[in-house]
């Protein structure tokens, strides 16, 4: 039964007093509630608004309801509505005064009671609010999943409004809606429900916009306002980031624009301090007018510039694979926008923001044609995945310029691990542009220079017992860049002494990854112990695999190719023996080709001694010990 409007009720002055002192301790407890208190008692306030709100609650059991409304049924309505929304409000400051216990029991009941009936406004909100709180404790709890039942309950009494009553929908309503929405995207979320929790995060950050600030919108010290426009931001850039890992490229770039909009509205002259683009490939540190805001929110605007800068560094990294495997992956970034360019979805917008006005109308449409060979889809520019080596150098300048941006905040006295996440995303970005340059060896081997550059420095003056994680990345990023450069010279057929320095460098940086794991291995390579982390295992073997083979190359470092050739051998007596030792599956054909190897290089190594040994001798001197 609803409750009835106050107007409609019967005259009755029990009820009347009732709802007069309701009244005086809602007013009092959103005052005791607004008080910052000391931090020796940061409750204070709030237990003391419990407190009033108790008492008042004690008042209306059901002897005490059925006493003041009599036969009145409207008036017993009123008064439960009345009970259910004292409960939803302690239950409220149970939360916040972290004593989940009781907030669950009170919210329990705020819900059934108010549940059991469509009732006023008031008891709409109080309802919603209820279930979030609720979700909100059990996501306290680290259990999600009895958190999503109270979240999609919260949806549905919201959405089971009449959408033809124009005061059906309170602002207060519409707050703890924004709330429950983003309370579930976050559920989702740790569920893995990635592409639901993505859209609720989307349609939060659209209420956000289209809310006044004082209801729950956008605003920065704003009475009523749910988020600022830094967070706001923030969370715009991290939306975009999965959008554009998953090659859905009109909506990644709608949310990187709208968060660039709202944080430059709210930083006026972030944008126009930024960087200028600079020469392909270069990508210096500098001012990019960060230092001018507070730490917060340079942080931010440096992940704006992230966001930016990763967008086109997917759209790079699925060109490579695409045109590396002529179209045919069907995994990581190359396969991810096949499959967008089929659906739709590279152009569709997901998610949108129109009261942003960026301008954008989501992009045009893919052709008939590029969705077909499922590499190339119309877009902005040059297209969403660059086609040639011309407009990959476009998409490469794009991303340049705002790492660049990002690496003026992130420096690495201060932000180590963002610092070097940057540097490494720089690495991989001239990967990718070297790999449409490869018919150029000077553009090839200069852009794989580059990409080194700065991961060499990084790594060198990094702690390996700090960041052993970052460590080793770093110096694998390093070899594997060298490497790059060995392979594209034997392929070329270059002469074996012009190996020798990306040979010793890859060498290098191979030993620096798989020095850190001495201590699991130990030092017998014919009877390893097993790496203890199953993901770091094969890329473990895989590196003592390849730094066989840039040994054997390393002219000129040793005395003798002979000397070479025995560092390799290490390495390959290695690899077969962890293969066997631990059932490592899926390298049995690398343990094959080693076991060869090992069977091969030690008759080669005592013939090439001979040869050296013996090519110190002057074959025309006679030895006059022997004439006799």
């Amino acid at each position: 039964m609803a409750t009835a409007p106050p107007g409609s009720l019967p005259m009755n002055l029990g009820f009347i007093e009732v709802a007069v002192k309701f009244a005086e301790v809602m007013q009092e407890c959103d005052r005791l509630c607004a008080v910052k208190d000391p931090t020796e008692e940061p409750f204070k306030s709030k237990y003391a608004a419990e407190r009033a709100l108790k008492s008042l609650a004690s008042t209306l059991t059901d002897d005490r309801v059925a006493e003041i409304a009599g036969p009145d049924e409207p008036i017993v309505e009123a008064l439960l509505d009345l009970r259910a929304r004292l409960a939803h409000r302690r239950g409220v400051i149970a939360v916040e005064t972290e004593d989940p216990a009781k907030a669950e029991g009170l919210l329990e009941d705020a819900v059934t009671w108010l549940g059991a009936r469509s009732g006023a406004p008031e008891c709409v909100h109080a309802l919603i609010d209820s279930c979030n709180q609720l979700g909100v404790v059990w996501t306290n709890r680290s259990d999600p999943e009895k958190a999503m039942p109270h979240l999609e309950r919260a949806m549905r009494v919201y959405e089971d409004l009449d959408p033809k009553d124009p005061h059906a929908k309170t602002p207060d309503i519409e707050r703890a809606h924004t709330n429950t929405v983003f309370y579930l995207a976050q559920v989702y979320g740790y569920v893995k429900r990635d592409e639901e929790a993505a859209k609720l995060c989307g349609a939060c950050l659209r209420r956000q916009c289209e809310a006044d600030a004082t209801a729950g919108g956008i605003g920065r010290g704003v009475p009523g306002a749910s988020v600022s426009p830094e967070e706001w931001a923030q969370n715009a850039a991290q939306l975009a980031g999965f959008y554009a890992a998953r090659a859905c490229w009109a909506t990644a770039r709608h949310c990187a624009a709208a968060a660039e909009k709202v944080f430059a509205d709210a930083n006026p002259g972030w944008l126009r301090d930024a960087p200028a683009p600079q020469v392909e490939g270069s990508i210096p540190t500098g001012s990019d007018g960060v230092g001018k805001l507070d730490d917060p929110a340079a942080d931010v605007g440096a992940n704006v510039h992230l966001a930016w800068a990763r967008l086109h560094l997917q759209r790079l990294t699925a060109a490579t694979e695409l045109f590396a495997t002529r179209g045919e992956t069907e995994t990581g970034a190359g396969g991810a926008a096949k499959r967008t360019a089929a659906s739709g979805d590279d152009n569709a917008l997901i998610v949108s923001f129109p009261t942003l006005r960026l301008g954008d109308g989501g992009a045009s449409s893919a052709t008939a044609a590029a969705k077909a060979v499922g590499i190339v889809s119309e877009g902005p520019g040059e297209g969403w995945v660059p086609r040639d080596a011309a407009t990959a150098r476009v998409v490469f300048n794009q991303a340049a310029r705002r790492f660049r941006a990002a690496l003026a905040r992130y420096k690495l006295d201060g932000f180590v691990t963002e610092h070097c996440d940057v540097v490494l995303d720089v690495s991989r970005l001239h990967k990718h542009l070297a790999f449409f340059e490869e018919s150029n060896p000077r553009r090839y081997n200069s852009l794989q220079r580059r990409r080194v550059e700065r991961v060499e420095r990084v790594a060198a003056e990094l702690s390996r017992d700090k960041y052993p994680g970052l460590y080793k990345t770093l110096w694998f990023e390093y070899a594997e860049a060298h490497r790059a450069i060995l392979e594209g010279k034997i392929r070329r057929g270059r002469p074996p002494l012009s190996l020798g320095d990306a040979a010793r460098c890859a060498t290098r940086g191979y030993t620096a990854y798989v020095d850190t794991f001495e201590d699991q291995v130990g030092p017998d390579r014919r009877a390893p112990r097993r790496i203890r982390d199953s993901e770091e295992e094969r890329t473990y073997v895989t590196a003592r695999f390849i730094r066989a083979r840039t040994a054997s190359k390393q002219h000129g470092q040793f005395d003798s190719e002979a000397d070479a050739l025995g560092v390799a051998l290490i390495d390959y007596e290695f690899v077969p023996a962890y293969v066997k030792a631990h059932g490592l599956e899926g390298m049995e054909q690398e343990s094959d080709l080693c076991e060869q190897m090992c069977a091969l290089l030690p008759t080669k190594i005592v013939h090439l001694r001979s040869l050296e040994k013996n090519a110190e001798r002057d074959p025309l001197t006679v030895d006059p010990l022997a004439v006799q």
